[in-house]
C-alpha cells in the first residue's frame, strides 16, 4: 500500500496517508496531485502553491489570505491581456482551485466539498518508504511520480505559523504571511547580549546588521554558505557583503556629518570672532577681532548657495567690498556648511545607540552654535553702520528659521529635502515682509528673490510619489508669491520707481503662480464641479436646468479625477469630495433617464477607482525574514518600507533571495 499525501478543501490541512485513505467524492479530502506549469515547471496542487506563484508574478496593492489557507484575495490587481490569459490558464492548471473576479479585486478558492472527480492516480504526490517527510516543494524539474528521497525540510505554510523545532524556511519576498507578521514598525531587534548603549561600530562582528542581512561569524564565513546551488551561494555572499559595505559607508558618513558640523562652528566663530563663546565651549573657536562683519551679498547668506555678491547696496548709495564684508559672507557659508553637516550625521546615526545618539547632538549644537555666531556677526555689522536694521532682522529671522530646523532633527530619521527648503522659503518670506515694513525696497526684493530660489528648489526635490513632499512644494511656493507680491508693491510705491525691477519681480510671480496652477489644477477643477452641484441641488425643482448643472459637475469631477496626483492627499481629498457632491446632485433629481444613469454610473466606477488610489498611497511594503520571523529592519529598528511590491522584490532578489 502507497503513502500519498492528502489535502482538505475545507481547512487547507496537508497529511500523509495510504492511497484508499479516503473515497473519491466521499468528503472534503482530496490527493495532492504535480501539475506542470507553462515554463515547464512542477508545482504541487494547493492554494500555497498557487498564492506563491500568484505573488512572484503579478503586481497587485495586496495579497491577502481571507479563510485559513482555503482563500486568497488579491486587491487592485493589473493584468494586460497576456497577463490576463496566463493567469487563467494557469488556474485552470489548478484542478481544486476556482476564481471570482471583480476588479481590481480577485478571489481565489478551493471548489465546494465534496469534489467528484479525482486527477488520474499516476499523478498523485507519493512518498517512498525511506522519505520521512518529503513534499513536493513545487520543484522545478522533477521527473516521475515519485519525490526522490531528500533531506530537505518542509516547506512553510505561508498561512500558518511554524511549529516550534521545524526547520528554518528560505526568506521570501513582499510582506510575508499575512496571518503571522505584526503590524509595522514590527517588533523590537534581537540584540543577544548587547546593551543599548552598544553602537553600530561595536556590534558589526556579532549582530545581524539592522537591514536584516546576517553578518559573517568569527571564521568570518556568511550564514547560508554552502547551502543551495553555486549561483545562489554567490548571491547571496555578494548580497550580504553588499550589506555590509552599505553599513560601513553608512557610519563614515555619520562621523563625516559631524566632523562638517564641527569645522563649520569653528570656521563661522572665527569669521565672527566669537570663537569659544557659543555652545558652552571655550577655546574651541580660533579668535579673531571683535566687531568684524560687513553686509552680505544674495546668496553669502546662512541656507543658500553660492559665493556672494560683492557689490551689495543698502539703498544709501554706499559701496561694500571691504574685508568685514567677506568675513560676514565666509560667517554665513561656515554656517551652512554646520547645518548640511548635522543633517548627514542625523541621518546616519542608529537612534538605538546611545554613542551614535550622542554624536548627532553634538552635531545639532555646533550647527546651532554656527548659526548663533553668525547672528552675532550680524548683530556687530549693524552697529558699525554695515547693515541697517532691516537687513539685520532679516538675516536674524532666517538664522532662527534654521535653528528650528536643526532642533527638529531626530537621530536615525532622514530630514526631508523639500521640508528644509519650504522652511528657508517661509523664513526668506518673513524676511522679506520685515524689510518692507521697515521701507527697505531693497532688501525686501533680495528676500522675495531668495524665496523664489528655495521654492524652486522645493519642487526640484519633491517626489511627485510622496504626499508631503507636495505639500511641502505648495507650502514653498505660497511663501515665494507672498513675498514676490510684497516686493513688487514696494517697488511700485517707491519714489524711485525701477520699472526693469518690477519687470523681473513680475516674472517671477506669474511663474510661481503658474507653477501652483499645473500642480493644483485638478483641485481648481473639484471646485468648479462642486459649484455646480450646489447649484444643481439649487435648482432641483427647475428640472432641466438641475439636471443640466449636475451633468456639469459629474463631467468636471471626471475631468479633475483624471488631472490628479493619486499619491498627493490633497488631490485624492479634493477630486473624491468633487465626486461625492455630484453623485448626490444626480440622486436628487426629480426624474432618471438614460444620461443621468449613464453619470450616476460612471460617478460610481470613479469612486471604486479612488478607492483604490487611497490605498495605493497609503500601501508600504516590507521583507519578512522567515528566518528570524521578524521585519528586516534599516537603521533605528523601524522596518525598512517600499512604495510597491516590484521594490521589494528588486531589493531581495539583489541580496540573493529566491521568489
Amino acid at each position: 500500500m502507497a503513502t500519498v499525501r492528502w489535502l482538505n478543501t475545507d481547512t487547507g490541512e496537508t497529511k500523509w496517508g495510504a492511497d484508499d485513505l479516503y473515497r473519491e467524492g466521499d468528503s472534503s479530502w482530496v490527493p495532492v496531485c504535480r501539475i506542470k506549469m507553462p515554463n515547464g515547471g512542477v508545482r504541487e496542487n494547493t492554494m500555497e502553491s498557487f498564492y506563491t506563484w500568484i505573488d512572484s508574478n503579478f503586481a497587485m496593492i495586496r495579497l491577502d489570505s481571507t479563510k485559513s489557507v482555503g482563500m486568497v484575495t488579491m486587491n487592485g490587481v493589473t493584468m494586460d491581456v497576456a497577463q490576463k490569459e496566463l493567469f487563467y490558464n494557469v488556474l485552470s492548471r489548478y484542478e481544486y482551485l476556482m476564481a471570482e473576479p471583480s476588479f481590481p479585486v480577485i478571489n481565489v478558492f478551493y471548489k465546494p466539498s465534496p469534489i467528484q472527480e479525482w486527477p488520474e492516480r499516476e499523478m498523485w504526490l507519493e512518498a517512498k518508504k525511506t522519505d520521512d517527510d518529503t513534499t513536493d516543494e513545487t520543484s522545478e524539474g522533477g521527473e516521475g511520480n515519485n519525490p526522490k528521497p531528500s533531506n530537505r525540510k518542509p516547506r512553510i505554510n505561508p498561512f500558518k505559523k511554524p511549529k516550534k523545532g521545524k526547520g528554518k524556511p528560505v526568506p521570501g519576498p513582499g510582506p510575508g504571511p499575512s496571518d503571522d507578521p505584526p503590524p509595522f514598525p514590527g517588533p523590537e531587534p534581537f540584540l543577544d547580549d548587547i546593551s543599548d548603549d552598544t553602537p553600530i561600530s561595536e556590534y558589526m562582528d556579532t549582530q545581524p546588521s539592522p537591514d536584516g542581512i546576517p553578518m559573517p561569524d568569527s571564521d568570518g564565513k556568511l550564514p547560508g554558505q554552502g547551502k543551495g546551488t553555486p549561483q545562489e551561494q554567490a548571491a547571496k555572499q555578494k548580497g550580504m557583503e553588499d550589506a555590509m559595505k552599505a553599513k560601513a559607508e553608512q557610519k563614515a558618513k555619520m562621523e563625516q556629518g559631524a566632523q562638517k558640523a564641527k569645522e563649520g562652528k569653528d570656521a563661522a566663530q572665527d569669521a565672527a570672532g566669537t570663537g569659544g563663546e557659543s555652545g558652552g565651549q571655550p577655546g574651541e573657536g580660533a579668535g579673531g577681532e571683535p566687531g568684524d562683519g560687513g553686509e552680505p551679498g544674495e546668496s553669502g547668506e546662512p541656507g543658500e548657495s553660492g559665493t556672494g555678491d560683492s557689490d551689495g547696496d543698502d539703498g544709501s548709495g554706499g559701496e561694500s567690498s571691504s574685508e568685514k564684508s567677506d568675513d560676514l559672507g565666509e560667517c554665513a557659508e561656515a554656517a551652512r556648511d554646520a547645518v548640511d553637516g548635522a543633517r548627514q550625521c542625523c541621518e546616519n546615526a542608529d537612534s538605538e545607540s546611545q554613542k551614535d545618539c550622542d554624536m548627532a547632538e553634538q552635531a545639532k549644537q555646533d550647527a546651532q552654535d554656527a548659526l548663533d555666531a553668525y547672528k552675532e556677526a550680524v548683530s556687530q555689522a549693524e552697529q558699525n553702520d554695515e547693515l541697517s536694521s532691516g537687513e539685520a532682522e532679516a538675516q536674524k529671522t532666517k538664522a532662527d528659521a534654521l535653528k528650528d530646523a536643526v532642533d527638529a532633527m531626530q537621530p536615525g530619521e532622514p530630514t526631508s529635502a523639500t521640508g528644509m527648503a519650504a522652511q528657508e522659503a517661509e523664513a526668506h518670506n518673513e524676511a522679506a515682509q520685515e524689510s518692507a515694513n521697515e521701507g527697505e525696497t531693497l532688501e525686501s526684493v533680495d528676500e522675495a528673490m531668495a524665496a523664489k530660489e528655495a521654492a524652486d528648489r522645493c519642487d526640484e526635490k519633491a517626489n511627485p510619489r510622496d504626499s508631503q513632499d507636495q505639500a511641502n512644494a505648495r507650502r514653498a511656493d505660497e511663501a515665494a508669491a507672498e513675498a514676490l507680491e510684497t516686493a513688487l508693491e514696494e517697488v511700485q510705491d517707491s519714489e524711485d520707481y525701477d520699472g526693469g525691477l518690477e519687470s523681473i519681480l513680475q516674472e517671477n510671480l506669474e511663474e510661481v503662480e503658474q507653477r501652483m496652477s499645473d500642480r493644483d489644477k485638478c483641485m481648481e477643477t473639484a471646485e468648479e464641479s462642486k459649484k455646480s452641484s450646489e447649484q444643481s441641488k439649487a435648482n432641483e425643482s427647475e428640472g432641466e436646468n438641475a439636471k443640466q448643472d449636475a451633468l456639469e459637475a459629474a463631467n468636471l469631477a471626471e475631468q479633475a479625477f483624471e488631472e490628479q496626483n493619486p499619491s498627493d492627499d490633497a488631490h485624492r481629498e479634493a477630486v473624491s469630495e468633487a465626486i461625492e457632491e455630484a453623485l448626490e446632485a444626480i440622486e436628487n433629481l426629480p426624474y432618471e433617464d438614460e444620461e443621468t444613469e449613464d453619470a450616476k454610473d460612471r460617478l460610481e466606477r470613479l469612486q471604486q477607482k479612488q478607492e483604490v488610489n487611497d490605498t495605493m498611497a497609503n500601501e508600504k511594503w516590507g521583507i519578512w525574514n522567515l528566518d528570524e520571523r521578524s521585519w528586516v529592519e534599516v537603521v533605528g529598528g523601524k522596518p525598512l518600507q517600499f512604495d510597491d511590491a516590484q521594490e521589494a522584490r528588486d531589493w531581495l532578489n539583489a541580496r540573493g533571495g529566491m521568489i
